[in-house]
């Protein structure tokens, strides 16, 4: 049992209202730490703060595991809603309720790809180098160079064309 009184408290609440399943529920929802805290009504104190909440989950390894597989599955929950925010718009919305209905949903997405990155993240960036003919060209002579000194190229003999004069 935590020694902490406060601890023991929502310890208390929390199998009082179904146990640790309760908060993983309320995860998988797509509530944020700071809604589900504030639903804790610990007799004398009222609601608990984030922190205090995180300092609950990190008690038992156990916990920790069950609160980020409800993070990942709540993440379909934060997606799903992303598009109710548009969906719920007036007929004629005003330019600054669509605007604030497309933020809304932006922050949806962005948490959703945060909490389940392989379902809602972005993919791996991908560099692309694009080189032109001439530049080449040009790599393929000194990679040749280098292999075989007699196949360079006397000083000046090799121009560079621009893709203007190209």
């Amino acid at each position: 049992m935590a020694s902490n009184p406060v601890m023991r408290k929502l310890e208390a609440f929390v199998k009082a209202m179904g146990g640790d399943e309760w908060i993983f529920d309320m995860i998988k929802e797509g509530l944020g730490v700071k809604r589900i805290a504030a639903r804790t009504d610990l007799p004398g104190h009222g609601s608990v703060s984030r922190s205090f909440l995180y300092n609950w989950r990190d008690k038992s390894p156990e916990r920790q595991a069950s609160w980020r597989r409800a993070m990942q599955e709540g993440a379909h929950a934060l997606a799903e809603d992303a598009g109710d925010y548009m969906d719920d718009l007036p007929e004629e919305p005003t330019s600054a309720q669509v605007a604030k209905a497309k933020g809304q949903a932006e922050h949806r997405k962005w948490l959703a790809a945060k909490r389940n990155k392989e379902a809602y993240g972005d993919g791996p960036a991908v560099l692309v180098n694009v080189l032109g003919a001439g530049e080449l060209h040009l790599d393929a002579l000194r990679q040749l160079e280098h292999m075989n000194p007699q196949l360079a190229l006397p000083e000046g003999e090799c121009e560079v064309l621009s893709e203007e004069t190209a």
